[in-house]
C-alpha cells in the first residue's frame, strides 16, 4: 500500500465478490499457504474443510502467508496444495476478526467498518494480495448503510471492546510511522448510547473497583504522533472547517480512552471548555454509564470534573446524573471520585441524598465515607429533617459517636 496513492480510512471496500448462494467463491483465483518451510503434512487441510478456524487461532494466521493463483493453470505452489477462497470464508473472517466494528454486503462486494484506522491498514496489510480492495471515504459508507436494509454485525459494536482486548492481554496497538495514519473526513458523529443495552449500568462494587483498573491500565494508550494530531484542535491554526469537525468526531468516538490518557485528558479539558451544550451532551452519551467509572481514575477524574462544571444548563445536568446512576455511590468511599460527587451536589441535591440513603450503611462504615458524607451534608440549603430516619436505623454501639455528630449536622 503507497500512502501516497490512497488515503487510509476506517472503512474498506472488498470488490468483485460472488456472493450467489449457488456459487460463493470469491472471484477466479485460489490462494496457496505457505507455512515458511513447515512439513506441509502437518498442517494438512481438506478441500472441502473451512478455514475459519485458522482465522481464529492468532498464531496460525500470523504464520500464514496467502498468494494468489489462477484457478485455470490448477497446479501446485510452492510445494503445496491449494485451496478455494469462498465468500463463506471471508464472511466468517470478519465476523471473528476483533479489528472489525461492522460490516454490510453488496451486490458484489462486502463493505467493512473498522474500529481503527490502524486496524484497517492493518487488515489490508493481510489481505491485499488476495481480495481487491480499496479505502472508502466514511460519508461514501454511511450513505450505503443508510440505504441498505441488511447489515452483519460482527457482536464488537461496543468500540471499548477492541481497546479492553489489548488491555488485558498486554497486546501492542497497531501503528504506523506515517503522519497519515489519521484521518479527519468524517461524517458529524452521532453516538448510539442511548439506544443501546449497557451491561455497566448497575456494577457490583468489585466490578465497579475492576472496571477502574482496566481504565487506568489505558493511561499511555496513545502515541506521541497521535497525540500531536489531535491537539491541533483550535479553529485559528491552519486547518479547514472540515477538518477542525473531523478531529472533534474523533474525540467523540475515542472519548474514553482519551479521558483516562496521562496527556490525552488535558486536550479533552480544552475540548469541553469549547464546546456548545449539544455538544455536551454527545459527550455525555459517548461516556455513557462509564462516566461514573471514569471520574474515579487517576487521569479521567480531570475530565469529568470539567466536564460537571461545564453542564451549566438544566439538560445537561440531569443528562451527566443519569448517566452516574446507581453506579455514583461507589465514588463517597473513593479517594478520587468523590469530589465529582461534591460538585454534582451543587447542582443537584435531590440525586447525591438518594445514592446517600442507598449507601448509608456501608458510607458510616468507612472513614472517608464518613468524611465526605460530613462535607456533602455542609453543602446541603435545607437539611433539617433529612436522613435522620435512615441514621437512627443504622445506629450501634460501635457507630454511635459518628451518628450524633451527623445528626447534629442535621439539626
Amino acid at each position: 500500500m503507497n500512502l501516497t496513492v490512497e488515503q487510509p480510512s476506517k472503512i474498506i471496500e472488498l470488490r468483485e465478490i460472488k456472493l450467489d448462494e449457488s456459487n460463493t467463491e470469491l472471484y477466479s483465483s485460489e490462494i496457496s499457504l505457505n507455512f515458511y518451510g513447515m512439513n506441509s503434512d502437518m498442517f494438512e487441510i481438506s478441500k472441502k474443510k473451512s478455514l475459519e478456524g485458522y482465522v481464529e487461532n492468532e498464531v496460525l494466521r500470523d504464520a500464514i502467508q496467502m498468494k494468489i493463483k489462477s484457478r485455470t493453470t490448477q497446479e501446485e505452489c510452492f510445494g503445496f496444495r491449494t485451496y478455494l477462497l469462498s465468500s463463506k470464508f471471508i464472511l466468517e473472517s470478519l465476523k471473528n476478526d476483533i479489528r472489525v466494528g461492522r460490516f454490510k454486503v453488496e451486490d458484489a462486494s462486502v463493505i467493512v467498518y473498522f474500529v481503527t484506522v490502524n486496524d484497517a491498514i492493518s487488515f489490508y496489510h493481510q489481505y491485499f494480495s488476495l481480495v481487491k480492495m480499496s479505502f472508502l471515504r466514511e460519508r461514501l459508507f454511511e450513505t450505503l448503510i443508510d440505504n441498505s436494509e441488511e447489515q452483519y454485525s460482527t457482536g464488537h459494536n461496543n468500540r471499548m471492546t477492541r481497546i479492553q482486548y489489548c488491555a488485558k492481554v498486554e497486546q501492542v496497538r497497531h501503528s504506523v510511522s506515517s503522519e497519515n495514519s489519521l484521518i479527519y473526513d468524517f461524517k458529524p458523529f452521532i453516538s448510539q448510547v442511548e439506544n443501546e443495552k449497557e451491561d455497566n449500568s448497575n456494577m457490583t462494587e468489585d466490578e465497579f473497583y475492576s472496571r477502574i483498573e482496566f481504565f487506568n491500565r489505558m493511561k499511555g494508550l496513545y502515541s506521541k504522533s497521535e497525540i500531536k494530531k489531535l491537539n491541533t484542535t483550535q479553529k485559528n491554526e491552519e486547518c479547514t472547517t472540515e477538518e477542525y469537525e473531523g478531529r472533534l468526531d474523533l474525540i467523540f468516538m475515542n472519548a474514553k480512552e482519551l479521558a483516562v490518557g496521562s496527556i490525552t485528558n488535558v486536550i479533552m479539558q480544552t475540548k469541553i471548555k469549547e464546546m456548545t451544550e449539544d455538544q455536551i451532551c454527545e459527550l455525555i452519551r459517548c461516556f455513557g454509564n462509564d462516566i461514573s467509572v471514569i471520574c474515579a481514575t487517576k487521569y479521567g477524574a480531570y475530565t469529568i470534573q470539567t466536564l460537571i462544571l461545564a453542564c451549566s444548563t438544566e439538560k445537561t445536568q440531569s443528562l451527566i446524573c443519569k448517566y452516574f446512576g446507581e453506579n455514583g455511590k461507589y465514588l463517597f468511599c473513593h479517594e478520587i471520585g468523590n469530589y465529582s460527587i461534591q460538585r454534582i451536589l451543587l447542582f443537584n441535591e435531590k440525586y447525591i441524598l438518594g445514592l446517600i440513603r442507598s449507601y448509608l450503611k456501608t458510607i458510616m462504615e468507612n472513614k472517608l465515607g464518613i468524611k465526605v458524607l460530613k462535607r456533602c451534608l455542609g453543602l446541603l440549603k435545607d437539611r433539617n429533617g433529612m436522613l435522620k430516619d435512615e441514621i437512627m436505623k443504622i445506629k450501634s454501639k460501635e457507630n454511635a459517636k459518628t451518628c450524633e455528630e451527623i445528626l447534629n449536622l442535621l439539626n
